[in-house]
């Protein structure tokens, strides 16, 4: 299930893809995506600020999101295949949002509400791989630990990892969803 792509590509084009995906979710029109190379991984976050470090939780790497009431984190992680660099696959990419409503805090400090996950790499034998290996929801809190389920949004595509192309039309879909079903609908009453 792996989404390949060269590293040159990578560090060319990634930073305006992200960009791109994410703008629909912010009225902020100056986010800043920071990249990273940790361990020769290639790391990519949001935030409204630019963040000149790694943090060691980049949950805290921010962007405010359409609704007053929710800001959002976004991390990419990609690992090198080799020692040259030459070629990197995804090994997960986060979408986590957060509610800044204080009775919601009150009962989630953290404030996490909505987490979209895409973990390509899931072993094919781990248990819900076939919803892993695909973008999918946490949602948070639940009852009934449901906020370990992983609700698949694309189950159907087949070719989402053959492109870096394909991976971002689907997390367009999928981003435009959570804009329209979620963000637009949370707002002081």
């Amino acid at each position: 299930m792996n989404l390949l792509t060269s590293g040159n590509d990578l560090y060319s084009y990634r930073v305006d893809e992200i960009k791109d995906l994410i703008k629909r979710l912010s009225n902020n029109k100056n986010l800043f995506v920071n990249s990273f190379s940790i361990k020769r991984n290639a790391i990519f976050t949001v935030s409204d600020v630019p963040q000149r470090y790694p943090s060691e939780d980049y949950t805290d790497h921010r962007f405010q999101t359409i609704s007053e009431l929710v800001n959002a984190s976004y991390l990419e992680v990609w690992v090198p295949l080799d020692p040259s660099n030459s070629e990197y696959f995804l090994k997960t990419s986060n979408l986590h949002f957060y509610c800044q409503i204080p009775e919601y805090l009150d009962n989630r400090p953290n404030g996490e509400l909505l987490l979209v996950h895409t973990d390509p790499n899931i072993a094919v034998n781990e248990h819900h791989a076939i919803y892993k290996q695909r973008t999918h929801l946490h949602l948070q809190p639940m009852p009934y630990n449901l906020n370990h389920s992983h609700l698949a949004i694309n189950l159907g595509i087949d070719n989402l990892y053959e492109s870096r192309d394909n991976f971002n039309k689907s997390l367009e879909r999928s981003f435009l969803m959570i804009k329209e079903q979620v963000l637009e609908l949370i707002k002081y009453n």
